[in-house]
């Protein structure tokens, strides 16, 4: 049997270090939810500032490549098929023009020259505006080449290649039987119009879940 004082001894001990310990964990807490809570703060910080970083890189993304190249291929072919409507609404306003003058035809000169004009603007417009175009979106690809994916890059050759063989011919440097030599056409461009729009719309999406 254990004495009656040595049992109130054990009692006043433990007693004791249950208010140590409840002590301690006084100060444990606190400092642990501090702790937490500073982490966790720093933790979001860290992840919106991630998040940011993101979102502005797409954004220049966006704002700085992508759209300003595809609004320059968007203005090309608005212009071309325009150009192709306005040229076989000629040719057809020119048939039945030949068709019901008298003949021979004396006046054709004279009657001509409207429809020439439309070919001069034609003309005027390719150096002037079309050419000009591509060569901004060349521009924006070279200069700003980093903003660019990956599927994006590999058609800078091409297109590079597409837009000096312009410039060659219409400076006179290309003869137009080399020209017929060489491959030159906007459809070999297409897969890569097709990626500028679908990365477009892929870094739109991107951008939304951000």
């Amino acid at each position: 049997m254990i004495p009656e004082e040595s049992l109130a001894k054990i009692a006043q001990l433990n007693l004791e270090a249950t208010k140590e310990w409840v002590g301690l964990w006084k100060v444990i807490i606190p400092s642990v939810i501090t702790f937490a809570t500073v982490y966790l703060a720093y933790r979001f910080a860290v992840n919106q500032a991630r998040t940011k970083r993101n979102t502005d890189l797409i954004e220049k993304q966006l704002l700085e490549f992508y759209s300003p190249i595809w609004g320059c291929i968007k203005r090309i072919h608005a212009q071309g098929e325009l150009r192709a409507e306005i040229s076989q609404a000629s040719n057809t306003a020119w048939q039945k023009l030949c068709e019901r003058s008298p003949k021979p035809f004396l006046k054709h000169d004279e009657e001509f020259k409207p429809y020439q004009k439309l070919i001069e603007y034609d003309n005027e417009q390719l150096t002037s505006e079309v050419i000009p175009l591509y060569d901004k979106a060349l521009e924006i690809f070279t200069t700003q080449f980093w903003l660019s994916e990956e599927s994006t890059r590999q058609y800078y050759e091409e297109f590079y290649r597409f837009v000096e063989i312009w410039h060659r011919y219409l400076n006179r440097s290309l003869p137009m039987d080399v020209l017929k030599e060489i491959e030159h056409g906007e459809e070999k461009l297409k897969p890569f119009y097709n990626d500028i729009e679908a990365n477009i719309m892929e870094l739109k999406k991107k951008l939304k879940c951000l």
